[in-house]
């Protein structure tokens, strides 16, 4: 695969000390989770960033007969809180839910995929990560939360954008790089569209959250997630916030102002989508259109499959890597299609691709059919991610899919009042 955007700023875990370290927070997370298992999944939030730190199990551990399989201290910690939470059997036991269907399709299509590429192995740690795990958070969270109070969610999205930005303050400082090749901020991601994918969604989750937080939590967090995402210069980031600000702003005002917000985020959504084109128009080897438009050949030539997980980027270079230019200029920075509909199809298949829409549909049904004070909330977090969706891919990465199961989480929670 060809390297896209820049270089990640991960931290790796190696030698016996470290993994003893990461051994003892794994025993914390279990047992804070047996005795607060909602703090223990607020922990799992707390951890987004934290996929950037990994290591590998198995082989180089030295356990004899098994592979390597690289992990990440995100998952290590999920992994911890979900055995602590079936500690509590049968006091916390999964219950159904509006999104089963669509999630079994979701996860089954995807493994599926998985299993037909051409490296199976690596796709089925991407299939790891971005499918099976956030299904897992799902249902444990569901089962925690329908009698106790969402609020360490909100904590855990205030400490991940805290955490981000600590982490960016140290590489700015010295310890790395906190820009990509054109000067945008990217912190420890690869590229300055994931401070955006993290930090808009967090941040709309703090400002509507309708519960009582101090404004310390509440706003300290906010104000710093608008900080990153000034200094990453993310379109797609901005397009997000102006949609779902302004979905948030209509839904809690109700009655004529939600069609009024409505129409005034499709107008918001267009204009920012024209800016787009017309700057395409004018630029050979902007990516996007020219992505958008080999997706759709691989969606034609393979409508079942698509081109396989992390191969779509090689799509493009068979198709245009006899001009020097587009493959200077437009492959390195083609990893994927650009839309997370695209992405969901043409990487994963069309099975999972139905599984989405089949999740946001219901999504959208409960929040028409929900009277309580969550809907704002889970109404702009939603809006954001499928409004950035359409020019970026703010669900398929590991962190990304949690704050996806979030917004389908607190739709799917039962009607309560705020406190």
């Amino acid at each position: 695969m060809i390297a896209a955007f820049g270089a990640e700023q991960t931290i790796t875990v190696a030698g016996p000390i470290a993994w003893a370290a990461v051994a003892l927070l794994m025993l914390a997370a279990f047992f804070f989770t047996r005795r607060h298992p909602g703090g223990g999944l607020g922990l799992v939030i707390a951890a987004l960033p934290l996929y950037q730190v990994r290591g590998t199990l198995g082989g180089s551990l030295g356990i004899p007969g098994l592979p390597d399989i690289p992990t990440t201290l995100l998952e290590l910690l999920l992994g911890a809180v979900v055995l602590g939470l079936l500690s509590r059997w049968p006091a916390i036991k999964p219950r159904r839910s509006p999104y089963d269907l669509w999630l079994g399709l979701w996860v089954g299509g995807s493994l599926l995929a998985a299993l037909l590429a051409p490296d199976r192995m690596q796709a089925l740690g991407l299939w790891r990560a971005f499918f099976l795990e956030p299904a897992v958070f799902f249902v444990a969270a569901q089962a925690v939360f329908r009698k106790e109070s969402p609020r360490p969610i909100a904590y855990g999205a205030g400490a991940a954008i805290l955490i981000t930005a600590l982490w960016t303050g140290a590489l700015a400082l010295g310890a790395g790089t906190a820009l990509s090749y054109d000067g945008r901020l990217t912190g420890p991601f690869q590229s300055a569209n994931f401070l955006a994918h993290l930090g808009v969604p967090l941040a709309l989750l703090l400002i509507g959250w309708p519960e009582r937080l101090s404004p310390l939590v509440r706003y300290v967090p906010v104000l710093t997630a608008l900080l990153l995402l000034a200094g990453s210069q993310s379109r797609g980031g901005l397009l997000a916030l102006a949609i779902g600000g302004s979905v948030l702003l209509a839904v809690r005002r109700g009655g004529k102002r939600l069609r009024q917000g409505a129409v005034l985020a499709a107008a918001v959504a267009l204009v920012i989508l024209g800016a787009f084109t017309l700057i395409e128009r004018n630029d050979r080897f902007s990516t996007r259109s020219t992505l958008w438009g080999t997706a759709a050949e691989v969606v034609r030539e393979r409508p079942l499959l698509g081109a396989g997980p992390e191969h779509f980027q090689d799509e493009v270079r068979r198709r245009m890597g006899g001009d020097d230019e587009l493959r200077r200029f437009v492959i390195p920075r083609a990893p994927d299609a650009h839309n997370v509909f695209l992405v969901t199809w043409t990487e994963w298949g069309l099975l999972t691709f139905l599984g989405l829409l089949g999740l946001l549909g219901t999504a959208i049904r409960l929040l028409v059919t929900r009277r309580d004070a969550w809907v704002p909330v889970v109404a702009a977090m939603g809006a954001a991610i499928i409004a950035h969706g359409l020019v970026d891919t703010p669900i398929l990465k590991n962190d990304l899919a949690l704050i996806f199961m979030v917004v389908l989480l607190l739709t799917a929670l039962p009607k309560r009042r705020a406190s």
